[in-house]
């Protein structure tokens, strides 16, 4: 069967939500029938009064939403607060009032009392101006007026009298001819038909208030979800809504927020004035320190009790606030895809050095590519982030890749990033290459002599289409990146020998930045040492590094390493000197054996004569005779390179002396 419109889903016969309370049996059985043509099922029950009250009541703790009834019982069943329909009384009705009249009491002609609600004497009054009859009409607004209204009609000469049975009997008891007026079919029809409507709008309001109520409950599931506590206050402080975070006692074992009391606390003050969100208010709450998001809710209706809208107060710990920070930090570093440095972290007191970096960070303004030059050690990649951080600042990626690190295989993949399942152990998901990562900012390309031609044919062609395609895949990823290259060899010589594309060089070299020398800025060793050995004890005296004894080796030395070189002394003058807070009169003892070992390699290579194709360089072999009585790790330490650098520089000369050494028949 199919359920009627009242009916939930689910029931086996109709639930009936409405119910008729007919304070006499004929209007009862007149109502059944009219529901009966409207296929409505309705409760039917007969009870007069303080019954027809009993009987509601009832029916109410059953379910039912709405009532229909008449005269002084309809007033009564109101008082349980739903919904009510009074079935009135028509001209009709009246009429056959006055007909009943007419067969008991022939030929009257007397005044004839109406006593009744509102509702039955608005009909009335043009049915008496038509009969052009005397018809005195009594008005109640409850059932306990009648006595009064029917002295009033015997002493104004009344013998009859028409209402509902309450008027009915109290008029027969005075001594009055009475004549019950019943509501006909039409009246009952009506008010069946109002109460049908009314009972949908209710229907559709229950509706709304349950879909309501599940979007709270939502949004209280969401709240509780939320590992940061959020408190829902008024302008006095008062709690009105929380969730589970904020009913729980820190690890410390401090109390709950909800406890804390939040009344004149300045940034709640400023929220509820401004009407503005306020974020990161740094509070110290139970001694923890909380960051604090006030969030004004707009249009939020005032609790009971509340002066003002309300404010959403979501509460950071600092303490976890950090913690993530670092996090998000360390992973940010480790790819590698962050510029730390700007042109303020370069130190240097020398006039024409700061000319270059002036002029760099008008190049890093432009779009062009730009390859900077210099020894190794002079602080190539961080010029190259100054140059990044100087046009995208933080909201770009510094994407850097080392050409000389990696095998050309290897290289490839990095740069251009493969496709799922390119090659065997390729990750089945693929893989973004660099170009791909450093879109929207900067690729930084470091030792790019040590690219192969192969590889220099592929790199080119990505920088004139502005487009990559990954290895084992079958289109063009687009990308939109800024170029810097940085090489610590002389790319013109390697071009003119054919070891590095001329084209690929050319687009490189839009611009050329070329870093001088350590050696070759004037007093920079000793301001730098000066700063690095100032971060590792700020209590230092600066002065201190102004001896003879201190700064003469220091502008003496030639610093093969470079910056990297002068860097890893200090570190190794901290370890001697306990970060520089004892020992100090021996600092000069150590300087100058410090210095020795790279003195002698920085001989070797000024003695080297110029590398040509018919002759055999002599720097390995000066580096064999080092090797003999250091380790390759004491050895890069002071050259002021990496091992890996030096490894790479022993293979490259090592491999050029045997190609030029003489053939054996």
């Amino acid at each position: 069967m199919k359920p009627k419109p009242d009916q939930p889903p689910g029931e086996a016969r109709p639930f009936r939500r409405a119910a008729l309370i007919a304070p006499y049996q004929a209007l009862a059985d007149l109502a059944a029938r009219e529901a009966g043509r409207m296929n409505w099922p309705i409760h039917m029950k007969v009870g007069d009064l303080a019954a027809g009250y009993r009987e509601a009541e009832a029916l109410a703790a059953q379910g039912v939403k709405i009532f229909i009834s008449r005269g002084g019982t309809a007033g009564l069943i109101k008082k349980l607060g739903l919904p009510v329909v009074e079935i009135g009384v028509s001209a009709c009705d009246i009429l056959e009032g006055l007909k009943v009249l007419g067969e008991a009491r022939p030929g009257f002609s007397g005044p004839v009392g109406l006593i009744g609600f509102e509702n039955i004497l608005s009909s009335a009054h043009r049915l008496a101006g038509i009969l052009e009859m005397d018809l005195r009409l009594a008005a109640i607004s409850h059932e306990s007026e009648v006595p009064d209204r029917i002295t009033a009609l015997l002493e104004a000469g009344v013998e009859v009298v028409l209402g509902d049975r309450i008027v009915s009997r109290q008029a027969e008891a005075a001594g009055l001819t009475a004549v019950l007026v019943q509501s006909g079919a039409d009246a009952v029809a009506d008010a069946l038909r109002e109460a049908r409507e009314r009972l949908k709008m209710l229907g559709r309001a229950d509706d709304q208030h349950r879909r309501h109520l599940a979007v709270l409950s939502q949004f209280k599931t969401v709240l509780d979800v939320l590992e940061d506590p959020v408190l829902i206050l008024d302008r006095s402080g008062t709690v009105h809504n929380l969730n589970q975070a904020a009913l729980k006692p820190d690890r410390g074992g401090r109390p709950p927020l909800d406890q804390f009391d939040w009344r004149g606390l300045p940034a709640l003050e400023l929220a509820f004035k401004n009407g503005r969100p306020l974020a990161d208010q740094l509070t110290v709450i139970g001694g923890q320190r909380f960051l604090l998001d006030f969030r004004p809710i707009p249009g939020s209706p005032e609790a009971a009790g509340a002066e003002a809208p309300l404010v959403a107060v979501i509460a950071r710990a600092a303490e976890k606030v950090e913690t993530s920070e670092r996090r998000l930090r360390q992973k940010i570093y480790l790819k590698g895809h962050l510029a730390r440095y700007n042109f303020g972290d370069i130190i240097t007191e020398d006039a024409a050095f700061r000319g270059l970096l002036a002029q760099a960070a008008e190049y890093g303004l432009s779009d062009s590519a730009i390859l900077i030059q210099g020894e190794s050690g002079t602080g190539k990649e961080m010029l190259a982030q100054s140059i990044h951080n100087h046009k995208f600042g933080a909201s770009a990626p510094f994407v850097a890749l080392n050409c000389g690190s990696l095998p050309a295989s290897i290289l490839e993949s990095e740069l251009f990033g493969y496709a799922p399942g390119a090659f065997t152990g390729a990750l089945k998901e693929g893989k973004k290459g660099y170009f791909e990562l450093a879109h929207g900012g900067t690729l930084f390309l470091d030792e790019m002599a040590e690219m192969p031609l192969d590889l220099q044919n592929r790199l080119l062609r990505a920088i004139e289409e502005k487009a990559v395609r990954p290895l084992g895949a079958d289109r063009l990823l687009p990308v939109r990146v800024r170029i810097l290259a940085a090489t610590n060899t002389n790319l013109a010589e390697a071009v003119r020998r054919g070891q590095f594309r001329k084209d690929l060089f050319f687009r490189l070299g839009v611009l050329l930045i070329s870093i001088p020398p350590l050696r070759e800025r004037g007093r920079d060793p000793v301001l730098l040492f000066q700063r690095l050995a100032g971060r590792i004890n700020p209590d230092l005296d600066p002065k201190f590094w102004e001896q003879p004894g201190i700064r003469e080796p220091l502008l003496d030395h030639p610093w093969p390493g470079n910056a990297r070189e002068l860097k890893n002394l200090v570190a190794r003058l901290a370890i001697t000197t306990g970060q520089f807070t004892r020992r100090l009169d021996e600092v000069e003892i150590f300087l100058r054996p410090e210095l020795a070992g790279s003195r002698l390699i920085a001989q070797t290579e000024a003695e080297s004569p110029p590398e040509k194709p018919a002759t055999a360089p002599r720097e390995p072999d000066r580096l064999l005779e080092l090797l003999k009585t250091r380790r390759k790790s004491d050895l890069a330490k002071e050259l002021g390179i990496s091992r890996a650098t030096l490894w790479r520089r022993l293979k490259r000369l090592t491999d050029s002396s045997r190609n030029l050494a003489p053939k054996k028949n």
